[in-house]
């Protein structure tokens, strides 16, 4: 994935208006820089990555919630989640690799091919 976003961690921040009785569901930056992400300021004060639509309806409120915490569980996740998927494919090139399965002095061959062709399949799809 490529692009300049926002910096993580995201939060959650779901906060009812008084004046108006709506309940305000966003999501922003843990620790936004002033500096940086002025462009995404507030009148109230504070940076946000974007915003549900505001409801004073507590079961709509409600699922919004739910949305952003999926949201910003899957964002904060994302460089970690990819880590661990070059992991996997660094253990995959052992057994997509054919000299795996040519005789060894020591013994017999590793004899999955069944995973050979599940490795290699694996390998030739997308990185992200």
């Amino acid at each position: 994935m490529s692009g300049n976003h926002t910096p993580t961690p995201w939060k959650v921040v779901q906060k009812p208006n008084f004046e108006n009785g709506y309940i305000y569901t966003s999501i922003q930056p843990v620790t936004p820089d002033p500096e940086t992400m002025r462009h995404m300021l507030m009148v109230s004060g504070e940076y946000y990555v974007c915003d549900m639509i505001h409801t004073p309806i507590e079961w709509k409120a409600a699922k919004h919630k739910q949305n952003a915490e999926f949201i910003v569980t899957a964002v904060n996740s994302h460089a970690s989640l990819l880590a661990e998927v070059e992991k996997l494919r660094a253990a995959l090139e052992f057994y997509a690799d054919p000299k795996t399965y040519e005789p060894h002095p020591h013994g017999p061959a590793f004899d999955r091919r069944d995973v050979s062709y599940v490795a290699r399949a694996a390998l030739s799809g997308s990185k992200e």
